[in-house]
């Protein structure tokens, strides 16, 4: 990643597309994720949550940061179901509703 990384890097920044990324719940493995922040950092400001990310550290740092968009990532069939927790999660909050 070290060696590509600097072939989808630029300039130019949209400062107006704030992207959050995180390894689920549960989950360590960040590849997948780590690729994905690479390439999106060439258009705009990406934020890496890292790994085992909680439903309140994400929700949290959408707040923080304003982000429109949210990205979640799992490796493990065990931890796919995280992602709908999370998104039960911000309906909540949000909506008040799941």
């Amino acid at each position: 990643m070290a060696y590509m990384s600097p072939s989808y890097q630029r300039q130019e920044w949209n400062l107006w597309q704030r992207v959050l990324m995180g390894t689920v719940k549960g989950d360590l493995h960040d590849i997948g994720k780590n690729l994905c922040i690479m390439m999106l950092r060439g258009s705009g400001s990406t934020f890496d949550l890292g790994g085992d990310t909680s439903d309140d550290e994400f929700i949290d740092a959408v707040e923080e940061h304003s982000a429109p968009i949210l990205g979640m990532s799992a490796l493990l069939t065990t931890t796919m179901p995280n992602m709908g927790k999370t998104k039960e999660a911000f309906l909540e909050l949000i909506c008040g509703m799941t």
